[in-house]
């Protein structure tokens, strides 16, 4: 009988592993989404530079807001690539939430595509040359900074005052008060 039994759970367990490992087989590999060289769609950057309201502070060729740098292609320099115009807005980051968070109450929420796209834009001289005033709609053009945003306190300051703060998780939206 024990011998009997032995053999059953052995061959349960052959059984369970081939299963296992042919499941395994099938499954494919994960798609990879984004490689390490991956490119924006320079056009759809430029699309979403105005509805992502990036236009209400920044300027490309005279159009936008002053409240942070502009975004123009450099003529007769070196473009920025993808990884620069990510790396500033990293270092950027905290002040563009915080304006984000003083002008429009909650912050901009950008996909890992979107960002590509934008830095495509930004590097684009062909996107940026024909982008005008027109491209923005009117009600957001009232909406431009035309002064450069000043801090009321050091830089230094104002990162001290976020270090080791909790932030929102704006993954469903803005906050409701």
């Amino acid at each position: 009988m024990k011998r009997a039994l032995v053999f059953v759970v052995v061959l349960l367990g052959a059984l369970s592993a081939f299963f296992v490992l042919r499941a395994a087989r099938e499954i494919p590999e994960p798609e990879r989404r984004i490689s390490a060289e991956a490119n924006g769609d320079s056009l759809m950057g430029r699309k979403l530079f105005v509805t992502k309201s990036c236009v209400t502070c920044h300027q490309v060729r005279g159009v936008g807001g002053r409240a942070g740098p502009p975004l123009d292609v450099i003529v007769g320099g070196e473009s920025p690539t993808s990884a620069d115009f990510l790396a500033g807005m990293w270092r950027g980051a905290p002040i563009m939430v915080e304006l984000q968070r003083l002008e429009i109450g909650y912050q901009i929420d950008l996909e890992g595509d979107e960002l590509l796209h934008l830095a495509a834009f930004a590097s684009d001289p062909q996107a940026q040359d024909t982008f005008t005033i027109d491209d923005v709609p009117l009600q957001m053009q009232e909406l431009f900074l035309d002064e450069a945003y000043v801090l009321e306190e050091d830089l230094d300051d104002f990162y001290d005052r976020y270090r080791g703060e909790e932030w929102y998780d704006f993954s469903d939206g803005p906050p409701h008060d």
